[in-house]
């Protein structure tokens, strides 16, 4: 994954996958750690409950988990191919990954002009 940093986690059935980190989570979250929590501040349920509280108090009623389906459907729209969703997301069929296609229908029309020279 280039130079970019990234997070090593451990996923379901103990499969191991790295995660690019964008620089703004880098900032936010400090330098990965190459083993054990990636981050040194704390458990997933700390930042799980950090995340919750600093939503509500934005008048956001969303959760962390919400991050990752929203990072896929990002992915998504902005052409990623749909194994590279899959890989970052850790999802073992790439059938998983599809559902995030069917949230954006637009993909099909940007890409189908880009290809045939549309505007």
């Amino acid at each position: 994954m280039g130079d970019c940093p990234q997070a090593v986690i451990i996923g379901k059935g103990d499969r191991q996958r790295a995660i690019p980190l964008m620089p703004p989570a880098v900032e936010a979250l400090g330098k990965p750690q190459a083993s054990g929590l990636v981050f040194p501040f704390g458990s997933l349920y700390y930042l799980s409950h950090r995340f919750r509280k600093a939503a509500r108090a934005a008048g956001v009623p969303a959760h962390l988990h919400m991050l990752r389906h929203t990072a896929c459907t990002m992915m998504v729209q902005h052409g990623a191919p749909l194994s590279l969703v899959r890989d970052v997301a850790g999802h073992s069929d790439i059938k998983t990954a599809m559902g995030y296609a069917k949230v954006y229908t637009g993909a099909a029309h940007k890409v189908l002009s880009s290809v045939f020279g549309f505007k």
